[in-house]
């Protein structure tokens, strides 16, 4: 959770308003997004990588 908390605070100084699932017993996930414009999308994921940050897509 902490480590999720740092990513939270790193994607706020980038501008993006985050949102953390935490369901009980597993794995934390930050989100951003969503996306309807594949051109958004494809600039936050190089914007992300720039900063040194890893991502997924999720449908």
């Amino acid at each position: 959770m902490e480590s999720a908390q740092n990513l939270v605070q790193q994607l706020r100084d980038l501008g993006y308003a985050p949102t953390v699932n935490a369901p009980e017993g597993r794995k934390v996930t930050v989100l951003v997004g969503p996306y309807e414009n594949p051109d958004a999308l494809t600039r936050t994921e190089a914007r992300l990588a720039t900063n040194g940050l890893d991502s997924f897509r999720v449908r």
